[in-house]
This record gives structure tokens, sequence and C-alpha cells, in this order.
């Protein structure tokens, strides 16, 4: 019926559109989104320098702050979505959740620690290092649960995506695991659990909101029901070599 009404190219635009925006479905735009900040970052590595590639980058994180959390803040706001997000929009659908504006960011900032990463390793010189970041991004994490409460109990923005927490939170974690050292073994765990993560948490997003009605425990559940079915796959993929092709 789609393709009697739009057409084959309206449709092929729109697949396109998907693929390379906005994810097939809203859970899945992270990699597309990542694809698409990594090509510009390093377009724009190209000609400046990994610094101002992070104050450019910045600056447009602010402009999706409010496009996205921060969206009903007047008059900022509201000049934004007239002029340059109008425009943008006609790209995304209608998020800053997105590769250029959201993603850049932290792709840009990466990029900075990485050539930076002998002044990293000073951090080495302090004592208990490790104890004093984690109790850092434990408070960074108390500032996110706090930014989003207020976002929410305030009604700030159409939806709570892109936040000003996680710029120093992301900053630390990053620091936090150059300094400590991870057998590769356990590094390509992780990165698996991870990718099943993104890849299960979408439908069992769609399971459970019918069935667990608090927004709160609703987290809690899929998350936790994720994070089971994504370790229960990697343990079966060591016995049954065909899922390995799976992820």
């Amino acid at each position: 019926m789609f393709y009697a009404i739009y057409g084959k190219q309206v449709i092929n635009s729109w697949f396109i559109k998907k693929v390379m925006f906005d994810g097939i479905i809203p859970a899945f735009w992270y990699f597309p989104s990542m694809i698409l900040s990594i090509t510009v970052c390093v377009m724009l590595n190209k000609v400046i320098s990994p610094f101002w590639v992070c104050i450019l980058t910045m600056l447009m994180y602010i402009f999706a702050l409010f496009g996205d959390t921060y969206s009903n803040v007047n008059p900022i706001a509201c000049f934004l979505q007239r002029t340059i997000l109008k425009y943008h929009y006609h790209i995304f659908d209608y998020t800053t959740r997105d590769g250029i504006l959201f993603g850049c960011f932290y792709i840009s900032l990466g990029n900075y620690f990485n050539e930076h990463k002998e002044s990293l390793k000073r951090v080495r010189n302090y004592t208990n290092y490790k104890l004093k970041i984690c109790t850092i991004i434990v408070i960074c994490f108390i500032f996110e649960a706090f930014e989003i409460y207020i976002a929410k109990i305030y009604n700030l923005g159409a939806d709570i995506n892109v936040l000003i927490s996680t710029i120093p939170l992301s900053a630390l974690i990053f620091v936090f695991a150059y300094n400590v050292s991870v057998e590769t073994k356990t590094a390509l765990t992780v990165r698996k659990l991870s990718t099943l993560i993104w890849l299960v948490h979408p439908f069992v997003i769609n399971i459970m909101k019918d069935k667990v009605g608090n927004s709160v425990v609703r987290f809690v559940v899929v998350l936790t029901v994720t994070v089971i079915i994504s370790g229960v796959f990697i343990k079966l993929s060591s016995k049954i070599g065909i899922l390995k092709s799976l992820y």
C-alpha cells in the first residue's frame, strides 16, 4: 500500500535516510549516528586542530541541547527552532540526537584525549587516583539524575536525550578507562555484551511497555532483562558457533 501511494523513488529515499541518518527504528539511531560523527570529525581534523574541532562541536552540542532536553526554554530555543534547527530537521527526524549536533562532540573529545594520551597518564601519579575518579564519576551520575529530574518536572524539553551532565561524565569515564588495565579477552567480552545490549533492548522495551507502568521500575526491569538475555546469548555462542555470526 505504501508503495502504491508514494512510489518507488520515495520509498528508496526514505530507506536511505533511515539507514544513513535515523536508524531503521528509533532505538537503532546509534550506529548510523556514530558513523556520521566519525566521518564529519575526520573531515574537520583535516582542516583544523583537534582542540578547535572540540570547540566547534561543543557549539553544535549546545544547539542539540536547545533542540531536545531544553527545547521549551525561551527565547533561545524558539530562535534556534525557527532558524538553524528548522533546516536541520529536513535531514533528521525532528531530533537533535543525531550524528551531527549530538555525536560529533563526543567523537572529537575522544580524539582530543587520544592526541594527549601522555598527559592522561599523569593521572596515575596521584594517590588513590582510581578511587578519586570513581568518586567524581558517582557525583556526575547524581548530577545527571538531578538534571533529568528537573527537566522532567519543569517540562524543559520535548524529550530528554541531550544533557549537560554527560559531558563531564563521559570525559571522566574515558580518563578512568584509559588508566585501567583490562585483559584483551575481557575487553572483547565487554564489547560484544554492549553491542548485544544495544541490539536487544528495543525488543525488551516493546515487550515490557504494557506490563510495567512506572518509568523508573521499567528502566530497571528492561536493563536487567536485556543484560541477562545478552549474557546468556554470549555464553551460548561460545558453545554454538553459528550464533557468533549473528553479532
